[in-house]
């Protein structure tokens, strides 16, 4: 296999500044967070909730106590909990795919994209 030169690339700084952006990356209002799209600022909010709604029906379907799903999703129970709660938000996606598979389900059909 032949060594691929990084000569030609140009330098990545390693901090850039507002100012160092590109105009189509600055934010609109630097001194506000983001949260979510402008035209749908509670769309993550929604979403979780709808997470929270739809892994806790699943796992009721199944007669499942919390613990088993977990157990069976390779999870701490308190991800589950914090899930259907729908304070999952810094839940990383692997955990939400082994959610969905202990449930039989697909990623898409927990979060209400599925058809």
């Amino acid at each position: 296999m032949a060594a691929c030169s990084t000569s030609s690339l140009p330098a990545i700084p390693r901090t850039m500044g507002p100012a160092e952006m590109p105009q189509t990356l600055q934010p609109r209002h630097p001194e506000t967070p983001f949260r979510g799209m402008p035209d749908q600022p509670d769309r993550p909010r929604a979403l979780l909730m709808t997470l929270a709604r739809n892994v806790r029906a699943a796992r009721l379907r199944f007669g499942l106590p919390v613990e088993d799903l977990a157990y069976l999703a390779d999870v701490e129970v308190a991800v589950v909990e914090a899930i259907e709660r729908g304070e999952g938000g810094s839940t990383d996606v692997s955990a939400l795919e082994r959610l969905a598979w202990a449930l039989g389900v697909t990623l898409s059909d927990l979060v209400g994209t599925g058809s």
